[in-house]
């Protein structure tokens, strides 16, 4: 049974670099639902940037749809020779049709802003994020609402920031912004931009 979890900061670099320096220490990049519960645990900072190995993948020729991913092998597994476009790593509309993810539409899922707390609990692609994990998604979620209400006086956070225009499709980091954020392929947030990636060790009782 798995007892705890260690986490280790790198960001000497590039998404791409910094991965497999990562997969050399032996360590697992973490994803958004690991960051959110070492925010919450107190390990990692609620006010610093972390990418992950979470991502979203964008429809080829189907601007409006989307898919998340509450965690990435294409992205765990990138080197800085792997082929990107817009920030992610290029996949063919046979390998974004095979993606075992959750498919959205930026008609359905409130995108490009910050949102309220009633918006931020039913929001599907957060969930998604979270790997279904309501309660942690609702525990969050409460955590970030106090803080900003209290902090700085504001009523919306937790913005889903994803690209509404794609050439072709690729899958993009998740890069979970402090308190008010995610962002995937949008405002440098990309494989070719330098990056904090956590690495996520395993402790386990006897």
């Amino acid at each position: 049974m798995i007892k705890s979890l260690h986490y280790r900061i790198l960001d000497v670099g590039a998404y791409g670099r910094v991965m497999s320096q990562l997969r050399a220490a032996g360590l697992q990049p973490a994803t958004i639902a690991q960051v959110a519960r070492g925010r919450l645990d107190g390990d990692l900072s609620f006010y610093l940037g972390y990418n992950t190995s979470s991502g979203v993948s964008y429809a080829p020729g189907r601007s409006d749809k989307f898919k998340v991913l509450s965690y990435s092998q294409d992205l765990a597994e990138v080197t800085m020779e792997t082929e990107i476009c817009n920030g992610g790593i290029v996949l063919s509309p046979e390998q974004y049709e095979a993606l075992q993810a959750p498919e959205f539409s930026t008609k359905e899922v409130a995108i490009g802003r910050k949102l309220t707390q009633d918006e931020a609990e039913v929001h599907a692609g957060w969930l998604a994020l979270f790997d279904g994990d309501k309660g942690l998604q609702g525990e969050y979620i409460e955590k970030i609402f106090r803080e900003v209400m209290n902090g700085y006086s504001e009523k919306e956070a937790m913005g889903f920031y994803i690209r509404t225009s794609q050439q072709v499709s690729n899958v993009s980091p998740a890069y979970f912004y402090d308190l008010l954020c995610v962002r995937s392929g949008v405002n440098g947030c990309g494989l070719i931009n330098d990056s904090r990636l956590v690495g996520v060790e395993k402790y386990y009782k006897d």
